[in-house]
């Protein structure tokens, strides 16, 4: 049986967050639609233009959170 680490685990989900979150990007791009997420403790509409990328959204909302995260999206203290 292969075993994962929990911070590969982590690694991973947070890959698919951020190809999620790429989608929902330029999908909002080609409808000309706003994206909704939490920021400041509120949820506001915010044009997809705004955001430079999805590592940017996911450190928004980690930060939100509480949590470290670097400028590349990677959570902090965690290795590869």
């Amino acid at each position: 049986m292969n075993h994962i680490s929990k911070d590969e685990v982590i690694r991973r989900i947070d890959l698919a967050f951020w190809r999620v979150q790429a989608a929902a990007i330029k999908k909002a791009r080609e409808t000309g639609t706003k994206l909704v997420i939490w920021r400041d403790g509120k949820i506001i509409h915010v044009d997809p233009d705004e955001l430079e990328n999805p590592k940017e959204v996911a450190a928004e909302d980690s930060e939100s959170r509480g949590e470290a995260v670097s400028p590349d999206g990677k959570e902090l203290g965690t290795e590869e």
